[in-house]
């Protein structure tokens, strides 16, 4: 069963369905909207003047807090990479 987003993540309409070739798609919500940026934002200002990526903590963020899946959460990490790579000279 899924779990309902809460009234931010509701409001900002955070959430969709993971689509499947041969079965329904599989909806998913978030919550904890603030904890999870919060996270998210420490791990950037941890690993940015480290010089490393924080992937990991990003996608164990997204997964735990967020409570997103591990596909919505993967893909995500994924775009914040292409995009920061994006803005490298």
């Amino acid at each position: 069963m899924v779990k309902t987003s809460d009234a931010l993540c509701a409001r900002l309409q955070l959430g969709g369905e993971i689509p499947q070739e041969d079965a329904a798609p599989i909806p998913y919500r978030v919550v904890n909207l603030p904890i999870g940026v919060l996270l998210i934002v420490v791990a950037g200002l941890i690993s940015g003047p480290l010089g490393i990526g924080a992937g990991a903590l990003n996608v164990t963020a997204m997964d735990h807090y967020l409570q997103l899946t591990l596909k919505v959460s993967s893909a995500t990490s994924n775009f914040m990479i292409g995009v920061t790579a994006g803005q490298a000279r």
